[in-house]
This record gives C-alpha cells, sequence and structure tokens, in this order.
C-alpha cells in the first residue's frame, strides 16, 4: 500500500507538470508554484500537507529515472510505476492456493498463516516461553506443528483421504511442495478451482477441529468434518461440486 501510495503521488505529480488545462492544477501554479517550475520551485511551510507530499516525490521521481520510463505513449502509467518502484521478486510458488480462490476468507487466511507457518501450534507457542503440551491434539503421538498438524496427523490424514475419495482426486500427498506443484497444474483445468478450494476448506476444518479439542475437549467424527468442507464448497461454487 505504501508503494501504491506513491505511485499515486507521481501521478498527481505528472498532473501539475503536464495537465495544465485542469482546474486544481491551474489552482496549484496560480497560488504556489507561480512563476516557477514544478521540478524547482522551493516547498514552504505554508503548503498544505497533501501538496507538500504532490511536490516531495520529485526525488522518487529522480531516482526511478524520469517521466519517460514511467509514461507508456505520453500518458502516465501509474501500473508501470508500481512496478518501478517495488522492483523484481520472485513469485511465490503457493500463488496458485491464494490467488483467485473462491473459498471462504477466513479459510484462505488460516491457510495463508500455515504456507508462512505463523499458525500458533505448539511448538511455536514453546519457544515463545508459553507452558503448554507440545503433543498434538488431535493424534496425541508425536509434537504439534503445522507439517505434523495437517499432513502426518492420523486425524488430518484421514479427513484429507475422505475428502479427495469424495471429490475423485487423487490420494494427496503428504508433503507440502508436491501439493503446492499439484494446485499450479491443477489451477489450468477446468476443475482447478475445485482442488484449490478443497485444500483450503480443508485447512480451516482441521485447524478448527485442533482448537475444538484443545478448548472445548471435542472433535468431529471425520465422516462430518468431511460433509462440513463439501457443504462450504457446494455453498461457494455449486455448479463445481456437481
Amino acid at each position: 500500500m505504501e508503494i501504491w501510495n506513491k505511485a499515486a503521488l507521481l501521478k498527481l505529480l505528472w498532473a501539475i507538470a503536464f495537465k495544465r488545462d485542469k482546474l486544481w492544477v491551474k489552482w496549484v501554479h496560480a497560488y504556489y508554484i507561480k512563476r516557477a517550475s514544478y521540478d524547482t520551485v522551493r516547498v514552504s511551510t505554508q503548503w498544505s500537507w497533501i501538496l507538500r507530499k504532490i511536490i516531495d516525490t520529485r526525488e522518487w521521481l529522480q531516482n526511478i529515472g524520469g517521466w519517460q520510463v514511467l509514461s507508456t505513449g505520453n500518458k502516465f502509467s501509474i501500473r508501470k510505476t508500481y512496478k518501478l518502484l517495488r522492483g523484481e521478486f520472485d513469485r511465490v510458488q503457493w500463488r496458485r492456493l491464494i490467488c483467485n480462490n473462491e473459498a471462504a476468507p477466513k479459510s484462505k487466511f488460516i491457510l495463508w498463516l500455515g504456507l508462512q507457518n505463523r499458525l500458533a501450534t505448539t511448538d511455536r507457542l514453546s519457544l515463545w516461553g508459553v507452558n503448554c503440551s507440545t503433543t498434538c491434539s488431535l493424534c496425541r503421538r508425536e509434537d504439534e506443528s503445522v507439517y505434523h498438524l495437517f499432513f502426518l496427523c492420523n486425524y488430518a490424514n484421514d479427513v484429507w483421504q475422505g475428502l479427495c475419495h469424495s471429490l475423485r482426486f487423487a490420494r494427496i500427498s503428504s508433503n507440502l511442495h508436491d501439493i503446492i506443484e499439484v494446485a499450479k497444474r491443477q489451477a489450468r483445468k477446468k476443475n482447478g478451482k475445485l482442488f484449490v478450494m478443497a485444500v483450503t476448506e480443508c485447512f480451516y476444518a482441521i485447524w478448527r477441529q485442533r482448537n475444538s479439542q484443545i478448548f472445548a475437549n471435542t472433535v468431529l467424527p471425520n465422516s462430518t468434518v468431511i460433509r462440513d468442507v463439501l457443504f462450504r464448497i457446494a455453498v461457494r461454487s455449486p455448479e463445481e461440486i456437481r
């Protein structure tokens, strides 16, 4: 958002520089810039906050390379400006699981936290100094981590495989990298949306049962959880579930 705001301010500076027919631009030139130029005028503390911010973007403009790199066909391109200000970054491998995902927002948020290893699993809580048992609350066999909870836990594994059977998917891998690779391939197929939604809602369902076991000492049967996931998918995308 900060970078996008800078790009938007540069668009306003472009207007001051080249859109002399605009009424607000005429007002800026008449009362503030006067006989000077936008790139040489001295900014005064008497100016409004927003106008000072706009004129101060002259430094960003020089660092980027001038108007010629920000324009397309003599028109300002806020998209090109944003990309130049942001810089080049490699695309994250899990983008297919988050972008264009029609699952519930809270389900996508839990999945995103899981992909970032930012869920408050007991292995992380213990590192924060929280006095708690690190054993998985669902299977009671191994220490709880994001990788164990969603892929190695017997309870979670039964939910995954039952859901895949219901949706006629191949057995899902216990390796997160493999799931991401499958999602990337499935996203290009007709039923790819269904696979991505299933992964997302299953993540959320397992997380809910984990919390229910810890805080309420109750956990639903696998079959009930699977039906709930199928229902959530059907509500948000009924044509896919058919």
